[in-house]
């Protein structure tokens, strides 16, 4: 259940915009999904890195 933990903190650091500490619980669960063989949930994990990374509603940059 640490790894629920990890995914409800990465979310909630995200939301506060502290990308940082969100990557880091992210990637923590990520690990544990992996050591589980929980295929399909570190996929998703993998996507809401992904997603800190490149978010998918930020501005880009417009054409001069």
């Amino acid at each position: 259940m640490i790894v629920v933990l990890f995914r409800i903190l990465s979310q909630a650091h995200a939301a506060l915009g502290q990308r940082d500490q969100a990557r880091d619980a992210c990637q923590k669960s990520l690990a544990l999904y992996h050591a589980q063989h929980r295929t399909a949930d570190a996929e998703r994990v993998q996507r809401q890195l992904d997603d800190l990374d490149h978010p998918p509603n930020a501005t880009q940059p417009q054409p001069q």
